[in-house]
């Protein structure tokens, strides 16, 4: 069995693939944001004058709302700590923070988080999940953007290993 191997998950139910030609490959995303909750979000932000423990435990409930919010639309979540857990799930979605975002923007009430993707399979719902992710987000925080946010892409093949030929177009697709 591959590594990224079809999951049924409660979302896919209502979702079935619109194509028999769904791409040989699969991906993870990883976005760095910065965000804060609205104030209809029931999460209250810390005081102004919060010290740093403080703030990063507001970080983690911060990281622990979002992952509700996720589980309540049918994407399964976890709040990953690397200071407790060796390495993520990628069999659902992870909420972590990320020492390379900026905390300059926390005065503000912005908090920076990680949110990174299960194996997605590239076929016909995967652009799906990443919307009704955003979508869903934007309804419960607010989001800043920074030099210092950003996202990346994984991408491996469903099944087997690239060729020298392939990794080659996947450069090019890259860098073009």
């Amino acid at each position: 069995m591959s590594v990224c191997s079809e999951q049924s998950s409660p979302i896919e139910d209502g979702w079935k693939s619109e194509s028999a030609a769904d791409l040989p490959f699969c991906f993870g995303c990883e976005f760095e944001v910065m965000i804060r909750p609205k104030t209809t979000s029931g999460l209250p932000l810390p005081p102004d004058a919060a010290s740093v423990s403080q703030q990063r435990r507001f970080n983690f409930r911060l990281l622990d709302s979002i992952a509700r919010v996720m589980i309540g639309i049918g994407l399964e979540s976890a709040v990953f700590d690397a200071a407790e857990q060796e390495k993520p799930d990628y069999s659902k979605w992870n909420m972590m923070l990320d020492g390379s975002l900026s905390k300059r923007h926390i005065s503000d009430g912005f908090y920076p988080v990680e949110i990174v993707s299960p194996v997605l399979v590239a076929d016909a719902m995967w652009a799906k999940k990443i919307d009704l992710l955003w979508s869903t987000l934007h309804q419960y925080f607010e989001f800043r953007k920074d030099t210092s946010c950003g996202f990346h892409v994984h991408i491996s093949f469903r099944e087997g290993h690239y060729t020298i030929g392939q990794l080659r177009n996947v450069a090019k697709a890259v860098a073009f």
